[in-house]
């Protein structure tokens, strides 16, 4: 029952978070601890919530456990660096915690473009000299 309202729980969390972000996807290595077995290495594949770069991230992913030859699906929170992922999770089908790290398709950070500032010359009445007025820019947000 508990295993029931964490995923609950998480899911609601997750819910907002792909409303307003691109996903993108994690293919990468695994460990899962505990449920009473040693430690399995596991060959990973996730989808990620957001593909924004230095950003907190959660995933839903499935993963192969290369010792044991058994499937496992698990719910990670993480942190999504420069093309790279790490992950913190639980998987449902092995009862235990698994830390994951690889590959994630990041989006590429935007420079902010500067636009130079723009010179306005006006003519002026025939009795006095031109003037001239210098008119800042801004980019549209």
């Amino acid at each position: 029952m508990r295993h029931i309202l964490v995923s609950t729980c998480a899911a609601a969390l997750l819910g907002p978070a792909t409303l307003s972000a691109e996903p993108t996807f994690m293919l990468g290595g695994g460990v899962a601890f505990g449920g009473g077995q040693s430690p399995q290495f596991a060959i990973t594949a996730k989808i990620l919530s957001d593909n924004q770069p230095e950003e907190a991230v959660f995933g839903l992913g499935g993963s192969y456990y290369l010792g044991s030859g058994e499937f496992g699906a698990d719910l990670s929170a993480g942190y999504l660096f420069d093309n790279t992922a790490l992950m913190v999770g639980y998987d449902f089908l092995q009862n235990a915690p698994v830390f994951s790290y690889g590959y994630a398709e990041a989006d590429e950070a935007e420079a902010p473009t500067t636009t130079p500032d723009v010179t306005v010359t006006t003519a002026a009445p025939t009795t006095a000299a031109p003037t001239t007025t210098s008119v800042p820019t801004t980019s549209p947000a």
